[in-house]
């Protein structure tokens, strides 16, 4: 049986998978982005911020799904800035605005701090 933790993970990583081993990479990829995103929430983050943070840590965890070149997933991955081909991925799929491309990189920053930060507790 399903509870609703499972539900938002699967709602979330939904088109990020198109088999089992797959989807047990997407699953643990979003469940860390959603750790992330109730961590922002913690904050005290606007819902208009939260909700531009969400949909880039979808389409951060779409491109590391579909261009990324692994299966095993380490939090770890998050300890660089957005990578130029990350950019390059949004830019040409989501949005090339530089509000949009400016806000993905302050996404990338703050999952950056907050991987960090779970390294520094040794988590």
């Amino acid at each position: 049986m399903r509870n609703k933790r499972d539900d938002r993970l699967e709602d979330f990583i939904r088109d990020w998978y198109w088999d089992e081993p797959s989807q047990g990479f997407a699953r643990k990829l979003g469940k860390f982005r959603l750790q992330f995103l109730d961590h922002l929430r913690e904050e005290g983050l606007s819902p208009k911020t939260l909700n531009v943070n969400s949909r880039n840590c979808w389409c951060i965890g779409k491109f590391e799904c579909d261009y990324g070149n692994t299966t095993r997933f380490s939090y770890r991955s998050m300890f660089s800035s957005p990578a130029a081909l990350h950019v390059y991925w949004f830019e040409h799929k989501w949005s090339r605005s530089k509000s949009a491309v400016g806000s993905y990189r302050a996404t990338w920053r703050r999952l950056y701090k907050y991987a960090q930060g779970l390294e520094n507790v040794g988590e």
